[in-house]
């Protein structure tokens, strides 16, 4: 797997107004290397996460995935987010009335997955994050970090490509976020995956193969 960028342009619009966020991102990634993106806050990590992870649509640009590029209808540019990405976010986004085991699940689900594979592929990520004696509590009776931990194997229990993690230790305390961040590495490893993270903590981005810092809308 290679995930190459080419190009990529993001603007907002303010009274009719272009306000440029990406002025021309290119990056190439191999399967197994990752990359951390770091910035201040407001400098646009979260757009260019969106924007990889085909949640946004970019303005202008390339993104290929295996030398082929993205897809441009919404349906099939779906079914590659669901199929190749995982997304862990600074926020877990964990539903509130679901238990662990069953947040872990619904990725699974959505794809055909039948229940009872899908409920033990879900117990069996928990377990790699160290949440096997977690599996019926639901969020609130989790720490911020089982709560991240969660996210995190909700996000890697289809086995994906690529994992954008987009601040993913910005709520939690240095040791918790040291933790949760070792857990997500470790785990994108085990997969050979590639890893592009978001962050404003360079202690932790350092501990990736590569680290860019992205400035007047350019990775540098």
């Amino acid at each position: 797997m290679s995930f190459r960028v080419e190009n990529l342009k993001k603007s907002y619009y303010q009274m009719k107004n272009p306000i440029p966020v990406l002025n021309g991102v290119s990056f190439e990634l191999q399967k197994g290397e990752s990359l951390a993106v770091v910035g201040a806050s407001g400098i646009g990590k979260s757009t260019l996460l969106h924007c990889l992870g085909l949640i946004d649509q970019m303005d202008s640009g390339e993104i290929f995935l295996d030398g082929s590029p993205v897809p441009k209808k919404e349906k099939a540019r779906c079914e590659t987010r669901r199929e190749t990405i995982g997304f862990v976010f600074q926020f877990h986004y964990l539903m509130a009335e679901l238990t662990a085991l069953e947040n872990v699940t619904i990725p699974l689900l959505l794809s055909g997955v039948s229940r009872d594979n899908a409920e033990a592929k879900a117990e069996a990520w928990l377990q790699r994050v160290g949440l096997g004696h977690r599996l019926h509590h639901r969020p609130a009776e989790l720490s911020g970090g089982e709560q991240q931990r969660v996210a995190i194997a909700r996000a890697l229990v289809h086995s994906p490509k690529i994992i954008l993690a987009d601040e993913p230790t910005g709520n939690l305390d240095p040791e918790t976020a040291g933790k949760v961040f070792e857990v997500l590495v470790e785990q994108c490893k085990s997969l050979d995956s590639i890893l592009i993270m978001a962050t404003h903590n360079l202690e932790l981005a350092k501990n990736l193969s590569r680290v860019a810092s992205l400035q007047k809308g350019v990775l540098v």
